[in-house]
């Protein structure tokens, strides 16, 4: 009994090894495939799309800090190599920069003073990206005159007053030279006068700052007047047509202002 079940149970395993041997497969024609779709928000053609570039964003400056040691305080200062460079070709050093990155407006222009720094490192400018100012906060990379105006303002030298008794008139101005400086006037026929005298001076620091701060109390007075120098026409503004006491009180009202 037991023998004929297992032949049984073998022929039916047999059976079926033959059936699925036998068994053809299914043409693959008849398979579909099942692909999704893309979705599609705007069925309009990208042919129709114009591209409008757009010049309105500035490039900005990729700024490469290099550490730098300012020895006259201590303070490490980020240069670039471009900045370093300006420096360097207008005989200045990174002692001359003082580091105003974080600071207000109005602090830092008293602590450049305060320092004796010339220049200041700040946040870059609108039309360039540029950061070195001066301590009036306008970019001296993108004007490099800017410095020699500012020495001159800040510079140590001779405030003066000189006087024309022929058109009755008076200058304000500064020099290095007070002697060579009346010369010079005379020799040029500054204001188309040849005839100025030298009547008080006084040498000091900041004598282009104080000669500014002269001119401005005495600005009602002013007497613009052209002359030729080396040939070319010249505009001369330091010229004032006011009585000599009235600029000896606007220049001593300044001095005092100053301390000197």
């Amino acid at each position: 009994m037991l023998s004929i079940s297992i032949n049984k149970y073998k022929g039916l395993k047999e059976n079926k090894k033959s059936k699925s041997k036998n068994r053809r497969p299914e043409s693959t024609t008849n398979l579909k495939l099942k692909v999704d779709k893309p979705i599609v928000e705007n069925k309009r053609d990208i042919s129709d799309i114009k591209y409008t570039p757009n010049f309105s964003k500035k490039k900005k400056t990729k700024i490469i800090p290099h550490l730098i040691v300012d020895n006259k305080n201590g303070a490490k200062i980020n240069l670039t190599k471009d900045e370093f460079s300006f420096l360097r070709s207008q005989d200045l050093s990174v002692e001359d920069v003082f580091d105003c990155l974080g600071m207000t407006t109005k602090h830092w222009k008293n602590e450049i003073r305060k320092q004796g720094h010339i220049l200041a490192l700040g946040n870059p400018c609108k039309k360039a990206g540029h950061r070195l100012r001066t301590r009036s906060g306008h970019c001296v990379q993108c004007d490099p005159k800017k410095i020699a105006y500012q020495n001159r303002y800040h510079k140590y030298g001779y405030v003066y007053i000189a006087t024309s008794c022929i058109e009755n008139v008076i200058k304000i101005g500064t020099a290095i030279n007070i002697d060579q400086r009346e010369e010079n006037l005379n020799r040029q026929e500054y204001g188309g006068i040849s005839d100025w005298t030298m009547q008080y001076h006084i040498k000091c620091s900041n004598a282009g700052k104080i000669e500014h701060e002269i001119m401005l109390i005495l600005a009602s007075y002013r007497s613009t007047r052209g002359y030729d120098k080396d040939g070319v026409n010249q505009s001369a503004q330091e010229i004032f047509k006011c009585p000599v006491s009235k600029a000896y009180d606007a220049f001593t009202t300044v001095i005092k202002r100053f301390d000197i």
